[in-house]
């Protein structure tokens, strides 16, 4: 919403997973999304919310995020 920030500690995730050596080097990491509802962040009353992978390449497999989960906090403009 306007005039409302979400910050997240850790800022950023790293996201481990199989793949070829053959198609290793063309997985980019714009090949990756995390995104997050803000309805869910509201609804969250401990300040933490779950990771999920939305989208991902279709070259590997068993992808996990690290940390599984982050803290968050809403700042005001």
């Amino acid at each position: 919403p306007a005039g409302l920030n979400v910050k997240f500690f850790p800022s950023q995730a790293k996201v481990s997973f199989l793949t070829t050596l053959e198609d290793y080097k063309d997985i980019k990491p714009e090949d990756f999304a995390i995104d997050l509802d803000y309805e869910k962040l509201r609804t969250q009353t401990n300040g933490k919310i779950q990771l999920e992978l939305t989208k991902s390449s279709p070259n590997i497999r068993n992808p996990r995020l690290t940390p599984g989960e982050v803290e968050f906090l809403f700042e005001n403009n």
